[in-house]
């Protein structure tokens, strides 16, 4: 069974609790990146929390930062739980609940940035309650729950982040790791077809067909690097069995926000390779100089395997 929704006197004490938790590091969390990873840490802490009110009010908490930070994939990840732990605010017939949701939605569609994105989720807490499961509503609705689950929010490049892109923007570069003076290449036989696959895994090689990339540069200043022995994307998919590394580089068939990435300069023609959609950064598998070793993604450390000198190719 599901708890009831929180009574006001019991909500206003729950989340004078969360604010003495946690409202320090709400406050200090500026940017949307931080305010989406501590809008995380609080979604699961209040998961494991007992008092149902307490969590209630956490679950609130986490979702405000998620909009703040426009992370609408998180925020609908808040609001199922919310949904599935909590009866509705008030009751009410399915066909006057499906009319509130499509009314919260249709107001989505006019607004911008933050206020869309609360909307959008306001909108679908209505429609989760509904319980419709089958039929053209139901296609509808799950079309949008995708479309918000596939969203990201993007690090902005800074000034001089975005004059570099303009730059090399149409250059065909080789990539050198500073530590290894291994190349950016594609793994395994790049003379078969299998090499022309997307998701063949990005490694350092000491010189290979593959280690030419194409840089292209958009308006907003991110570049995205297509190999021209390939034709495909440098992107990124999730790794989980690999210790301390969140990701592996891959390449990718089609460009979109997962290939899109930032030259953050480190000196003379060096820089690190920002992952626009994470906020981290490639490095070869734990900062090894060994050759054929797979090139993951990582929080930032003073390594200097993080540093990669761009070569111009004729």
């Amino acid at each position: 069974d599901k708890a009831p929704y929180p009574e006001a006197s019991q909500l206003r004490r729950a989340e004078a609790l969360v604010q003495e938790v946690y409202g320090a590091e709400i406050a200090k969390a500026k940017t949307p990146q931080a305010k989406s990873k501590l809008a995380q840490d609080i979604f699961k802490t209040a998961r494991e929390e007992p008092d149902l009110v307490v969590r209630f009010a956490a679950l609130q908490a986490a979702k405000r930062l998620a909009v703040d930070a426009s992370d609408g994939k998180l925020g609908l990840e808040i609001v199922r739980e919310i949904v599935q732990t909590y009866e509705p605010f008030e009751s009410m017939p399915v066909e006057d609940r499906l009319a509130e949701a499509e009314r919260l939605w249709t107001q989505s569609e006019k607004a911008q940035g933050r206020e869309k994105l609360a909307k959008q989720l306001e909108a679908i807490e209505q429609w989760l309650y509904c319980g419709v499961v089958s039929g053209l509503t139901a296609k509808q609705w799950a079309n949008r729950l995708d479309a918000l689950k596939n969203s990201v929010v993007l690090v902005k490049p800074t000034a001089s982040e975005k004059a570099l892109a303009q730059k090399l923007a149409d250059r065909t570069l080789m990539l050198i790791n500073r530590k290894s003076k291994l190349k950016m290449s594609v793994r395994g036989n790049v003379k078969t077809p299998t090499a022309l696959n997307p998701h063949e895994h990005v490694v350092q090689l000491p010189d290979a067909p593959s280690a030419y990339w194409r840089v292209k540069a958009t308006p907003e200043g991110y570049v995205q690097f297509q190999n021209t022995h390939s034709g495909l994307w440098l992107g990124m998919y999730d790794y989980p069995g690999q210790p301390n590394a969140v990701a592996v580089a891959a390449q990718q068939a089609e460009p979109n926000q997962n290939t899109l990435w930032i030259l953050k300069p480190a000196g003379l023609n060096s820089v690190y390779l920002v992952h626009a959609a994470t906020g981290l950064y490639l490095r070869p598998w734990d900062g090894t100089t060994q050759s054929n070793y797979g090139i993951h993604l990582y929080p930032l450390t003073d390594d200097a395997a993080y540093l990669w000198v761009w070569q111009v190719m004729p």
